[in-house]
């Protein structure tokens, strides 16, 4: 759970893009009991600088 809590964080636009890019194809091998976790945690997690690239997390 750490792990997806700081997948989340490295989504924020100010780091580097490969960070960026590695948590965004991290994310996206979640299974479904992980997404749920996501999505409810995802408003405290990421802000503003995290949301354009969320977005791209399916």
């Amino acid at each position: 759970m750490d792990e997806i809590y700081q997948l989340m964080k490295d989504l924020d636009w100010n780091n580097l893009e490969c960070i960026q890019q590695n948590a965004i194809t991290e994310l996206t091998k979640l299974k479904d009991d992980d997404v749920i976790l996501l999505a409810k945690q995802s408003n405290e997690l990421c802000s503003k600088p995290c949301w354009d690239n969320a977005a791209v997390v399916k």
